[in-house]
């Protein structure tokens, strides 16, 4: 699994986009792809997606929204939104 989490971060720096690895104890591992910087990503969770960031359901400028699948951990996902929002502005 380690190989395929590696690729997928290759493929998405490739095509332009940003991937994170997070790595949670106990768990597997997340991956956010995609355009991190304009707030448009998915996280995924063994390759399935778990989460959406997305602006596109908001007009008004810095905001953006989290839809979060059925049974995930909404705490753990809140706080890598933020801290991955955090990580691209610096």
């Amino acid at each position: 699994m380690e190989s395929n989490l590696s690729q997928d971060c290759l493929t998405s720096r490739n095509s332009g986009s940003i991937c994170y690895k997070i790595t949670v104890p106990h768990g597997p591992d997340l991956i956010a792809h995609g355009n991190i910087l304009d707030h448009e990503y998915i996280i995924e969770q063994e390759s399935w997606k778990i989460a959406e960031v997305s602006k596109k359901w908001f007009r008004v400028r810095d905001t953006y929204g989290i839809e979060i699948g059925p049974g995930q951990d909404d705490i753990l996902l809140l706080a890598m939104t933020v801290v991955i929002d955090q990580m691209s502005h610096d």
